[in-house]
């Protein structure tokens, strides 16, 4: 098997042969490709993973947005920081991700997940 990292923008950080732990360790945050082939199916693993990675770039965000709005109208004092360094917007982008629905408004489906998010943590 076949594993490699790459950024954003599909370039190669790091390859491996076997390990995708090591792999990670070496550039936390990269996108991880597996594959048997080398060719034309590691070069469509590359462009949906890339894909795959920028899209989930572009909805966390869209989450620091959402909350920011979301917070601000309530009044809370936050930290865009700490929302980010403990996981909030990383627990609240997979939520969404999961209750994504094509049939649904991108806002009312942020909005309903911020809104449980928060509820307990407010």
């Amino acid at each position: 098997m076949i594993i490699a990292i790459m950024d954003y923008n599909g370039r190669e950080i790091c390859f491996s042969a076997s390990n995708e732990d090591e792999a990670k360790k070496a550039f936390p945050g990269g996108v991880v490709i597996r594959t048997l082939d080398a060719d034309e199916a590691y070069s469509n693993q590359i462009a949906e993973a890339v894909y795959r990675a920028k899209e989930h770039k572009y909805r966390l965000e869209d989450a620091l947005s959402h909350c920011e709005e979301y917070l601000d109208e309530r009044n809370v004092l936050f930290d865009k920081d700490v929302l980010e360094a403990e996981g909030h917007l990383e627990n609240i982008v997979i939520e969404f991700e999961h209750r994504f629905d094509c049939n649904l408004d991108e806002n009312s489906i942020w909005n309903a997940v911020i809104r449980n998010y928060f509820q307990d943590k407010l």
